[in-house]
């Protein structure tokens, strides 16, 4: 577990460099407690080589700018290339070639049809699509208000109007407590709003103005909606698939205005319709964060599912959310491991680099680790018991000596 910590730390694609000293300790304790494991013999070069991590990042930079892995992975397809054993370098020269003529061809023909290469699933679906179980329902007022705060709370021409109307409450309540004004603006600000903007003598834009209106109360829902390279279900419609795709992870500020992350599942997706666009939303079940949110000796997140929390709050822009997966934790079947999602979107709709697409920031599995320590009473059944013991040499005598 130690030695998977060292390495997911090394390879993130941004790192701490106050943290490089006590990540190169990790690295000699785990060496450590792997040689009072296995035999001596185990402990060749390559198991030395990770001594020098480390200090390669601080003299080269991050590892992933300067590792074998992409030309170890281009001596596989060379290799496949070669047809006769006789001729080996020969074949992989001529496939080569082959394949340099081929994509020379390839920039002559239409590229809107291209041969022989699939389409993603995706494509056409970064900005949002709903994929399965479309259906229209009307909700109850409660969620309605919900949903169109949400929404008007992300909207950058209505931030100084949100700032005006909690001024306005705390001049109308002198006495309340910051979390009494926080949930009566979560209340009352739509129709205070919508007001507003109604009596308003200045210019008012056409967007924004039909933002204070509202969404239709007609809301269409799925089961199943592909967004930023991302296709996301329902709880439901996970219950009936064998793959995870309802777990989801979202980063936000809390009352005392520190980023916290927020773990949770689908229960709803639905799409608001106002006049001039749409906008996709979660409904979620959140976990709790003091009591549900973990992490373990080891570094991992894990979560309780069973700890519910935020209620009054269970909605999300779908395009601010990544997705997670949760695997039940062997040491407490309770609680679920949380690993963040993977996407494939390089080359869908022009995109070239993920991370300019992707809004929220990748979260590695695991956290500080806590190098685990032996102790003299553990019973270790694996434990060498040779380990502390030495040869005896004896001193060579020099000839002719007395």
């Amino acid at each position: 577990m130690s030695l998977s910590f060292c390495f997911n730390a090394i390879s993130q694609k941004v790192i701490d460099e106050t943290t490089l000293d006590d990540l190169e300790k990790n690295f000699f304790h785990t060496i450590c407690l792997l040689e009072a494991y296995f035999p001596p013999s185990f402990f060749d070069v390559s198991v030395h080589l990770m001594v020098h991590l480390v200090r390669e990042i601080r003299y080269l930079g991050l590892m992933f700018l300067h590792h074998m892995y992409p030309y170890e992975r281009f001596m596989s397809t060379l290799n496949k290339y070669t047809k006769s054993r006789v001729h080996p370098e020969g074949s992989m020269v001529q496939g080569y070639s082959t394949e340099e003529v081929v994509d020379w061809c390839l920039d002559y023909i239409d590229p809107s049809n291209p041969i022989g290469i699939s389409k993603s699933r995706h494509e056409g679906r970064l900005a949002g699509i709903g994929i399965l179980g479309e259906k229209t329902f009307t909700p109850d007022m409660n969620s309605y208000r919900q949903a169109h705060f949400l929404v008007l709370q992300h909207t950058v021409e209505v931030s100084p109007y949100i700032d005006e109307h909690k001024e306005h409450l705390r001049e109308l309540n002198p006495g309340r407590s910051e979390t009494w004004l926080a949930k009566a603006h979560m209340i009352g600000f739509n129709i205070w709003f919508r007001d507003r903007i109604q009596k308003s003598d200045s210019r008012i834009d056409d967007a924004l103005r039909n933002s204070a209106c509202g969404p239709l109360f007609t809301i269409t829902s799925y089961q199943g909606y592909d967004i930023n390279g991302y296709t996301f279900y329902t709880i439901a419609q996970d219950n009936k698939s064998t793959y995870q795709n309802s777990n989801v992870r979202i980063e936000a500020l809390d009352n005392n205005l520190h980023k916290t992350s927020y773990y949770g599942q689908i229960e709803e997706i639905w799409e608001l319709t106002y006049p001039d666009f749409k906008v996709p939303i979660f409904k979620c079940r959140w976990v709790q964060g003091r009591k549900g949110v973990t992490k373990d000796m080891y570094g991992f997140t894990t979560v309780d599912l069973k700890q519910v929390g935020y209620k009054e709050e269970p909605f999300v822009l779908a395009n601010q959310v990544s997705q997670v997966f949760y695997v039940t934790d062997t040491m407490d079947e309770r609680r679920h491991v949380v690993l963040p999602g993977k996407r494939r979107v390089v080359g869908v709709e022009n995109v070239v680099i993920e991370e300019d697409l992707n809004p929220c920031d990748e979260i590695p599995p695991f956290g500080p680790c806590i190098i685990p320590i032996i102790l003299e009473s553990e019973k270790t059944p694996y434990l060498r018991s040779d380990h502390k013991e030495g040869v005896p040499v004896a001193k060579a005598r020099k000839k002719g000596g007395k």
